[in-house]
């Protein structure tokens, strides 16, 4: 009768770890497989198409067709190139400057079969004009020129005078000019000087005797002579002049990067230049020299720049699914189940205890 009652025992032992650790098994957090990182993918903004991870982008001179394939962010004319280089004579595919934004107007001859640059390629001036440093046809005498975008110049120099009476010793004397570029100059002597003759010639075509043109877009060429004065008695000049609105708007020209250049020892030094004022058709410089000789009123152009979208990278966020692992819910479902257990083994207990005694008082 005792073993019946322990093997009943050991089957209520069985059932009863069996209903307990289910519950608690399923207490356990359970990992989701997908919660892995799967790490950033990079988007082309222009064409949308995923970028893979570890994918390589390209320098400089790399063939390409997007921008996102390049280090540099641009990719122009087919080839990974240092900027967005806008503008139809600027070109980023020209041979042995691959991947750099190169001027097609710096590749011209400067001569009059190829002179300038119109529609990305170098173009000839026009019957009896010649090519000047500036990149444009010059008809001294009228007609001819170049076409598709030449500037064709057809003015005769332009030659004035004015005479400085007296200039004491550290004094300063002014010679003003109408119908030229300059409007004044004042010139500070370290002597007494007298009758100084300021003549100034103006062209727009590169003097003869100045070796190389003057940097960027030239507005016009200002060759001052001086006569009854020396370098050595100058101590400075002041010259102010002025430029048309109108050729500023038609070359695209940066007004804050309009300046005076002195030709000095086979050079071009920029000078010192400030604006001073504008009307309705000028707009007014002062720039400070120390000397006279050929001059130029030269300008750069707007640098027009295109906005690249931000290549975008997206993180993809891991996701862990679990089954509820909150600390107080675990906390309350285990006391639960160890009360209920203890309850029933209690009662288990019990009912065994009776029945055993009813057994023995049956056999006895």
């Amino acid at each position: 009768m005792v073993k019946k009652v322990k093997n009943f025992e050991k089957i209520f032992l069985s059932f009863f770890l069996f209903i307990f650790l289910i519950p608690i098994a399923a207490a356990v957090p359970v990992a989701n497989p997908l919660s892995e990182d799967t790490g950033s993918i990079t988007v082309d903004p222009l064409t949308g198409n995923v970028i893979l991870p570890g994918n390589v982008t390209y320098p400089l001179g790399t063939a390409c067709t997007q921008n996102a394939q390049c280090n540099s962010g641009y990719c122009v004319d087919g080839y990974c190139c240092s900027s967005a280089c806008s503008g139809s004579c600027n070109n980023c595919n020209v041979a042995g400057h691959l991947g750099t934004c190169t001027d097609v107007n710096t590749l011209c001859a400067k001569t009059d079969s190829s002179c300038y640059c119109s529609g990305g390629s170098c173009k000839a001036c026009g019957s009896g004009a010649t090519c000047t440093a500036s990149y444009t046809c010059y008809s001294p005498g009228g007609g001819g020129g170049g076409g598709g975008g030449a500037t064709t110049t057809t003015l005769p120099p332009v030659i004035q005078g004015a005479t400085i009476p007296n200039i004491s010793a550290n004094g300063t004397g002014q010679a003003s000019f109408t119908g030229l570029p300059i409007t004044d100059i004042s010139i500070k002597s370290k002597n007494n000087v007298t009758n100084v003759r300021i003549t100034i010639t103006k062209t727009d075509a590169q003097p003869a005797t100045v070796a190389i043109g003057a940097p960027g877009e030239t507005y016009a060429y200002l060759s001052i002579d001086k006569a009854n004065i020396t370098d050595s008695d100058i101590t400075e000049v002041k010259i102010k002049f002025k430029v048309e609105k109108s050729w500023i708007a038609n070359n695209n020209i940066d007004v804050s990067q309009i300046a005076l250049y002195r030709y000095v020892n086979g050079q071009w030094i920029k000078l010192p230049t400030v604006k001073l004022s504008e009307d309705s058709t000028y707009i007014y410089f002062e720039s400070t020299s120390p000397g006279l000789s050929v001059f130029a009123i030269t300008g750069q152009h707007l640098v027009t720049t295109t906005t690249i979208p931000s290549v975008t990278t997206t993180r993809i966020s891991p996701t862990t699914t679990t089954q509820p692992t909150g600390a107080g819910w675990t906390s309350t479902l285990i006391t639960v189940l160890i009360i209920t257990a203890v309850v029933i083994i209690v009662i288990a207990v019990a009912l065994v205890r009776r029945s055993a005694k009813k057994h023995m008082a049956a056999a006895s």
